[in-house]
């Protein structure tokens, strides 16, 4: 009976893990996973007994792509669920295909007003939300590293957003200008 915390493989590496009976997990559980939705692989558990899950799929996602789905579960058995997903910023969906279950991520919500972000953060959460919504294209990595500020507070998330505005690239790009003006005037003097 799983009321607490089970991770499946170990935490960053990808792997699969095996239960020779049968798997309960209450309201209380949270059952954890890595996933990279950009190269399609996530940890597997196979259930070599009964499954009836409740509680939460846990997600820890190193890249995030829309239209992507990771197989992370297969019970020999039967297979009961009520598992739910979400981060802070991902709604993942579950769907059962006989004794499997995959994980997808169904939306994205770089700008949700929760965030509280200020006008240049949202400009560039906008400009995110077009991307994503136009495929994703090779941003996986970046979606999965903001997915995972944001899990961590929306201070996080809103300090992640700011380091990518364009106004904070050309402070940093003028200030490395003026540093190797500096360092030439006194290389000649």
């Amino acid at each position: 009976l799983n009321q607490g915390r089970l991770v499946v493989g170990a935490s960053g590496a990808y792997g699969d893990a095996r239960i020779t009976g049968d798997l309960t997990q209450a309201g209380s559980g949270n059952l954890a996973i890595d996933a990279d939705f950009l190269a399609a692989r996530a940890d597997r558990l196979t259930v070599e007994g009964d499954a009836t899950l409740a509680g939460r799929l846990e997600v820890n996602a190193a890249a995030v792509l829309p239209g992507a789905s990771l197989r992370f579960l297969t019970v020999d058995g039967a297979l009961d669920h009520a598992l739910g997903a979400q981060s802070a910023l991902f709604d993942y969906g579950i769907v059962q295909q006989g004794n499997e279950l995959s994980v997808s991520v169904d939306a994205a919500r770089f700008g949700d007003p929760g965030f509280s972000l200020d006008e240049d953060q949202g400009r560039v959460a906008d400009h995110l939300q077009a991307i994503w919504d136009a495929g994703g294209g090779p941003f996986g990595t970046l979606f999965g590293a903001l997915g995972s500020l944001a899990d961590r507070g929306n201070g996080s998330y809103a300090s992640g957003l700011s380091d990518l505005s364009p106004g904070v690239s050309s402070a940093a790009a003028a200030g490395s200008i003026a540093m190797t003006q500096q360092h030439l005037d006194l290389l000649l003097s």
